[in-house]
């Protein structure tokens, strides 16, 4: 972590302000069911598991999306390091669908060491 402060076109400080980094960005280490697979059953739930835990805050309904011939509605639910998209209705056979969680989710912040 790096503590910088910044200040205004006067000069006075205005705010503190901390930096984090990620270590390493984590990933969606499996999902089910497996990509492109096939004859799934219409009432199964999505799963996508990452590689470390992440900020529960930011997996949702805005992060964790299904499409088909549209959006797919549903609730999702996160634990320990797996986030779940369960469909509000079945899916239709003979349909591809995509799962998608895009850029708004976060991994934990861990402080980098001063220095």
């Amino acid at each position: 972590m790096n503590d910088d402060k910044f200040y205004d076109n006067s000069g006075d400080w205005t705010a503190d302000i901390k930096w984090y980094y990620l270590e390493t960005p984590p990933t969606v280490s499996s999902t089910n069911p497996a990509n492109n697979a096939t004859d799934v059953d219409d009432n199964t739930t999505i799963t996508a598991s990452f590689s470390e835990a992440m900020d529960s805050s930011t997996i949702t309904t805005d992060t964790f999306l299904v499409s088909g011939s549209g959006y797919i509605i549903g609730t999702v639910t996160y634990s320990g390091t797996t986030a779940t998209f369960t469909p509000t209705a079945n899916l239709d056979y003979n349909n591809t669908y995509t799962a998608t969680i895009n850029r708004w989710r976060q991994g934990s912040v861990r402080e980098c060491p001063s220095g």
